[in-house]
């Protein structure tokens, strides 16, 4: 276990500064992202260095437990450069927290010998769970698993009604072994390509009881039951979850609106002449994607800013601020979907070159706002019934 009296732990402004310095790096560096259809080696390499992978993580186990809005924050600005390794490094950021959320045994068999492992998921419940003695039998194929190329542990969902004393669905999910699961490359999609989000293949793993996460209970999880003192553990979370999906598109929306900007800041038509930035039809859209990433933003900041005070205070987060920020997770979503296509739209023919990024952003949104967890109809659904009815239909908040 590491000598947390001499870790090194930058402060947020470190980190956000460090963030942005990469982003140059990680610009030249997409297209081939893309290419490989995972994040480069170097990248990832540079995210270690950076400390980036701990800033969610225990400090008892090297990790610097700053708050969420931390990592928010920093998602946004490396996702301006490169989406898909902000992407990933959400994920595995988040897995590293969520660790931190389970009985102390599961981050002792995971950081004991190595705190600087990283960790994949695949929550939608593909394969097979059984309850056995002392645990869960694992088997089947799990798709999606964002940066599994980079990992040694993974996070497996399913249903298990037994961790939830029947109460159905049972939806848990189990932290397992690279030992005991294989990774096959089936990652061959329009957007978000360079996550490597390939499949998981268990055939018959044991993971003891420890080793499972019950997701389903997250929603009625307390104070008290926090495994470590940080504040950064006391957090809702679904809240987190859909928040880091949501800053990783914010970040889309806004470096193609840096992107656009630069491009057509010298540009002439071909037809009459006019400056591309005297136009006013440009001119409008680049106004109302600024708007909408600026509104986004400033949800979020809100939105963590009354659960840190709420948490601070030992206040409890109530199911209404759950199910709005779940939304707003949603709408954040949807926003940077909107904004993005406000501008390629009248990026011209330019802009469909696998060269220019702007037709890698446009992509990457569509793929990332049509995630399960950030559908935009869906999402408005359920919060429009829970303003007119009080009702709460969703049980991821």
């Amino acid at each position: 276990m590491p000598d947390t009296a001499r870790i090194d732990r930058p402060t947020p402004e470190e980190l956000l500064a460090r963030a942005t310095a990469m982003k140059p790096a990680l610009k030249e560096r997409a297209q081939r992202c893309e290419q490989l259809r995972r994040i480069p080696g170097e990248t990832i390499a540079e995210f270690e260095a950076a400390g980036f992978f701990r800033v969610l993580q225990p400090v008892e186990y090297g990790g610097y437990a700053h708050d969420p809005i931390v990592m928010l924050r920093m998602l946004t600005e490396i996702a301006s450069a490169c989406s898909s390794s902000a992407w990933v490094l959400g994920v595995l950021m988040l897995h590293n927290w969520e660790v931190a959320l389970m009985p102390r045994q599961a981050g002792i068999d995971v950081w004991g010998k190595d705190s600087g492992v990283r960790i994949s998921s695949s929550y939608a419940p593909f394969g097979k769970l059984e309850k056995v003695e002392g645990g869960v039998k694992v088997s089947g194929r799990w798709p999606y698993s964002s940066g599994s190329d980079h990992c040694t542990w993974a996070f497996l969902g399913g249903m298990v009604p037994a961790f939830t004393n029947g109460e159905p669905p049972g939806m848990v999910a189990v932290l397992i072994s690279r030992d005991d699961y294989r990774v096959e490359d089936k990652w061959h999609v329009s957007g978000l390509e360079g996550t490597g989000s390939n499949d998981i293949v268990v055939e018959g793993a044991f993971v003891p009881d420890h080793r499972v996460h019950v997701i389903q209970n997250e929603t009625k999880r307390t104070y008290d039951d926090s495994q470590y003192d940080e504040d950064t553990f006391k957090y809702p979370f679904f809240s987190i979850f859909g928040a880091a999906l949501a800053a990783t598109s914010l970040g889309m929306a806004k470096g193609a609106l840096e992107e656009f900007i630069a491009q057509n800041k010298s540009r002439l038509s071909a037809f009459s002449g006019q400056a591309y930035r005297e136009d006013p039809l440009v001119q409008s859209r680049v106004a109302r994607a600024w708007a909408l990433t600026d509104a986004a933003e400033l949800k979020r900041e809100r939105d963590f800013s009354e659960m840190a005070a709420r948490i601070a205070a030992r206040q409890p987060l109530l199911d209404a601020d759950r199910v709005r920020n779940k939304w707003d997770s949603v709408w954040t979503a949807h926003a940077a979907d909107e904004a993005i296509d406000l501008i390629y739209k009248v990026a011209g023919g330019n802009a469909s070159y696998l060269t220019n990024p702007l037709q890698r952003f446009y992509r990457d949104i569509s793929t990332a706002a049509n995630h399960v967890y950030l559908q935009f109809d869906r999402g408005a659904s359920n919060f429009g019934s829970f303003l007119l009815t009080g009702n709460i239909n969703d049980p991821q908040r």
